[in-house]
């Protein structure tokens, strides 16, 4: 079994990278649940909630991105710095990406 050590910060083929981006990602999203849930400027936590939640999920990937690059830049030795799954991540980012941008293409009422 994987340790958590290699989980989080030693992907080292493309199957680690999947866990490694969906752990990154999990764990962004769920300290931010937690924290929405705990605070007193966030209205009352409920479940529905949760598909409206798109920009936080856009947020957790680049997140996620930007910790695989963080990673790669300092571990000279990954075998994932000469391999194509650089593309894995700007995949992941791209279309998280487009849906946030869809969602906001319709026009709303703004306050004035």
């Amino acid at each position: 079994m994987t340790s958590l050590v290699e989980l989080l910060f030693k992907p080292h083929d493309l199957q680690s990278l999947t866990r490694f981006y969906f752990a990154w990602s999990a764990i962004y999203m769920v300290v931010h649940l937690i924290w929405d849930a705990l605070s007193s400027l966030t209205p009352k936590f409920s479940l529905r909630i949760l598909t409206l939640k798109i920009n936080e999920l856009y947020s957790s990937t680049t997140f996620a991105t930007s910790v695989f690059y963080v990673v790669i830049l300092l571990d000279l030795t990954n075998p994932l710095r000469t391999n194509d799954v650089f593309i894995f991540p700007l995949i992941i980012s791209a279309l998280s990406g487009f849906m946030v941008s869809l969602a906001v293409l319709p026009p709303i009422k703004r306050d004035a």
